[in-house]
């Protein structure tokens, strides 16, 4: 089982990435979070194999988030 998270600012993406992760049982999203700071702090404490970044979202956007991070994941 994969643990996805998603960062995005908008609802609409959030509803349109569990659709499609729907008919996918071996990916759980585990959070959902709708910035980027939201997202670090969940981080800090928890892991994703998976993170479903919006890269344009205001305060810090997905490229900076991925700077900051800890653990750097391997960006597709």
């Amino acid at each position: 089982m994969l643990n996805a998270l998603i960062v995005d600012d908008e609802p609409l993406a959030h509803k349109v990435i569990l659709h499609h992760l729907a008919s996918h049982r071996d990916v759980k999203v585990v959070k959902q979070c709708y910035n980027a700071a939201e997202a670090l702090a969940w981080l800090a404490s928890n892991r994703a194999d998976l993170i479903f970044l919006d890269i344009n979202m205001p305060q810090l956007n997905g490229m900076d988030m991925l700077k900051v991070m800890a653990n750097r994941p391997q960006v597709i």
